[in-house]
């Protein structure tokens, strides 16, 4: 038995969280950026939807409002096919004002011209809309961006955490075996600055197995590799040597 193996706690053992945290990093990035981007943009988009002044006329007119007749001035249609008919209208008592609404796709066009119904708020006449019509589509984008980056953010995040578990739990019943270093490079633009390690070595069943890690460089793994990367432990699934991960004595508690 190896002085690397000597090192490693006989199973049952118990491994520390942060032996398993840089597990399947890339999720956990992915995961992170998606999320907490995703969040942030949801918000702020939620923010100008709630907070524009059609969403404000909106609630406005959804309380107590005042019927007038109105004069179709002009009718559109957009690239989706929705309706948008403008229109004059005077209120009781004051001066002549001008609006427009909005109506879904497949809605009849008024004629330039016609008569047409139109309420608007007591307090603000300028806060008006056709009946039956909205001052505005408001596109909910949020629901896109929850539903494009939130959402994929959480799964991989969630992703992330069930393979550090599954990770732990390995280190806990696994077998132990010396590897021996092929390579050690180090991953640009992250920080903390990480490493990634190749390495080879031999199952209980005698099977050359190859693999990769990834250890934070300021690690105790990661100074034990860099000062003496030919030989370092490794605990791997009896049942799944590609199940595997490079250890040191201080990824485990003491009994």
């Amino acid at each position: 038995m190896t002085a690397e193996v000597r090192e490693i706690p006989p199973a049952p053992r118990t491994a520390h969280w942060r032996a398993v945290l840089f597990r399947r990093w890339g999720l956990a990035l992915l995961g992170l950026l998606l999320a907490g981007f995703g969040s942030l943009l949801t918000w702020m988009l939620w923010f100008a939807a709630t907070s524009s002044h059609h969403a404000v006329a909106e609630r406005i007119l959804a309380g107590a409002t005042v019927a007038a007749d109105g004069t179709v001035t002009a009718v559109s249609r957009n690239h989706a096919g929705d309706l948008r008919i403008e229109y004059r209208f005077r209120a009781p008592g004051g001066a002549e004002q001008a609006g427009s609404s909005w109506f879904a796709a497949g809605a009849p066009a008024p004629i330039p011209g016609s008569a047409i119904g139109v309420e608007f708020a007591p307090s603000d006449p300028l806060v008006s809309r056709v009946r039956g019509g909205r001052v505005a589509f408001i596109v909910p984008w949020y629901r896109y961006g929850f539903a494009m980056a939130v959402l994929p953010g959480s799964f991989a995040l969630l992703a992330w955490l069930c393979a550090i578990v599954a990770a732990r739990r390995m280190l806990g019943r696994g077998d132990v075996a010396v590897a021996e270093s092929l390579d050690v490079r180090e991953i640009p633009w992250l920080v903390p600055t990480l490493l990634e390690v190749r390495f080879r070595f031999r199952d209980r069943q005698a099977r050359l197995v190859e693999g990769r890690h990834v250890v934070a460089a300021r690690s105790s793994l990661g100074q034990r590799v860099v000062a003496n990367g030919a030989r370092v432990a490794v605990v791997h699934d009896r049942e799944r040597p590609r199940h595997h991960q490079l250890v040191v004595a201080e990824d485990f508690a003491r009994a």
